[in-house]
């Protein structure tokens, strides 16, 4: 199973494409599910000697409004091999604030049906004709204020019913989505206020005016364009929003020097992944002491991510613990573990939550110990103190 894939559909998106997909595998992304509709070269034709289907799974589509359609197919087709899909379009780029490594952001998310992130809309940063080299070193300029809550989601499929729209999903019964703060979004509802602080999709709308002539002219993937009344936007909108404040915006840009680097090599590089993965499901043991080499394939991943913290590996043993969720999200310390690293990586609202999923799991001395450790830094003296009283009464 894939701990997380990306779903999108494209037309005549030859010049971005390789971009799209290799910085997105940089960031963690294991799959790709791309539907051609009908672009004048095909996606597979495009993609021969960079990508194979081991990474891309292309699938050609014909007609009008193919889009939920595709979403649709995709959860039906191939949601059961994937914890999390991501559904985006070409000209959006997701990341993580506070992690190297979408996955990580994600873990926190895992009790929920879904996840909607929050759009930062960038414009042509001054270009009228189209400029050679990459969409993340070429456009820089975001719109200064905050003009649009729309998100774009990232779903459990085994909790996802259908597709609402690009913007949303119906799931299922007692399944809801939430935005970074945790705040339910509400049923089929296409924004949120949360303001892209820990997770975001950078939205390059428009690229250049001479990108954003040839979009307009493109048909919608969304929409019935034998309507003129959903045709896409002339260059008036473009020169409008030349006109709004403009900020520039370079957080995304820290992946740039891995992207160029990739994008050398012309091949789909591998997301990062630790030294080992669980293929089966095993017992709810507690961490246990490091052992001596990193590569041994044979640790349980509990073990194997608590070594690696040990070792300084912090990142690979987040990562171990996402690879291991499908078959330890129901282990106490498993999610105790997770809360441990967190607030030593001074994430401490994630701390938080994951304490609260091991408690709700399990009477894990462990989780009680990070609960303790979070009351002493937030200042609760008082209650910590009741913790480490409880903690040698009941587990010593």
């Amino acid at each position: 199973m894939h701990y997380l894939a990306l779903c999108a559909i494209v037309r005549d998106e030859d010049l971005y494409l390789r971009e799209w997909l290799t910085y997105h595998s940089l960031i963690g992304v294991e799959h790709f599910y791309i539907y051609d509709h009908e672009s004048k070269n095909p996606v597979r034709d495009a993609l021969a000697g960079f990508a194979d289907k081991d990474r891309v799974t292309v699938r050609r589509v014909q007609g009008v409004r193919p889009q939920i359609p595709v979403y649709d197919d995709c959860l039906k087709n191939f949601g059961a091999q994937n914890f999390w899909i991501g559904f985006l379009d070409l000209d959006e780029f997701a990341f993580s604030v506070p992690d190297h490594d979408l996955r990580i952001s994600l873990a926190e998310f895992e009790p929920y049906a879904g996840v909607g992130v929050t759009w930062r809309l960038f414009h042509s940063s001054g270009h009228l004709s189209r400029p050679s080299g990459l969409v993340l070193k070429n456009y820089t300029w975001a719109f200064a204020l905050q003009n649009s809550y729309h998100v774009k989601c990232f779903v459990r499929p085994d909790k996802t019913a259908r597709a609402l729209s690009p913007h949303s999903f119906q799931f299922r019964e007692g399944e809801f989505c939430v935005n970074e703060d945790h705040h339910p979004i509400p049923p089929g509802c296409h924004f949120t206020p949360a303001l892209g602080k820990t997770l975001r999709v950078n939205h390059y709308y428009t690229k250049s005016q001479q990108d954003f002539e040839q979009k307009s002219a493109r048909p919608r993937a969304d929409a019935d364009t034998r309507d003129p009344a959903n045709w896409r936007h002339s260059l008036a909108e473009f020169y409008a929003g030349t006109k709004l404040p403009w900020a520039q915006d370079l957080s995304i840009q820290r992946h740039l020097p891995a992207l160029e680097k990739a994008m050398e090599e012309e091949i789909l590089p591998c997301p990062q992944i630790p030294p080992a993965a669980p293929t089966a499901p095993v017992a709810p043991d507690p961490p246990v002491a490091p052992v001596a080499h990193s590569a041994d394939k044979n640790l349980e991943p509990l073990a194997l991510a608590s070594r690696l913290c040990l070792e300084g590996e912090r990142e690979l043993a987040q990562l171990a613990l996402c690879l291991s969720a499908p078959v330890l999200r129901e282990n106490p310390e498993f999610w105790a573990l997770r809360a441990k690293i967190a607030r030593e990586a001074g994430r401490f609202k994630r701390a938080e939550v994951f304490v609260r999923q091991a408690l709700l799991r399990g009477n894990s001395k462990t989780a009680w110990e990070q609960l303790r450790a979070l009351l002493d830094l937030d200042g609760y003296a008082e209650e910590a103190k009741n913790i480490r009283v409880m903690l040698a009464t009941y587990f010593d």
